[in-house]
């Protein structure tokens, strides 16, 4: 799996998703490059710590109500890069890119 073809993501698998890459991601969907000193970003994921679809996902991404979405932390080398918490659907979050 790469993130955006020219940056190295440290994701070689799906079962990645569950471990964490192998080096932080630092780039988001519209190709900014984040610095680690930079405060933590987070990115909608819709994933569960197993690595399969959450049940929280903001009705299928097609609802912006008080509904729930599951997110993780951009630059996060553990499980927390897909997921951590829960945000509200409305609020605007960054995504991960990814092409097989």
């Amino acid at each position: 799996m790469v993130l955006a073809r020219r940056h190295k993501s440290g994701v070689p698998s799906k079962q990645s998703l569950t471990t964490g890459p192998t080096v932080p991601v630092k780039i988001d969907e519209k190709l900014k490059v984040y610095d680690v000193s930079e405060p933590a970003k987070w990115v909608w994921t819709g994933t569960a710590a197993n690595g399969t679809q959450s049940s929280e996902r903001c009705g299928e991404w097609a609802n912006q109500s008080t509904m729930l979405g599951r997110y993780g932390t951009l630059m996060a080398t553990d499980a927390t890069w897909v997921t951590l918490n829960t945000h509200y659907c409305s609020d605007i979050g960054r995504l991960y890119c990814f092409e097989q």
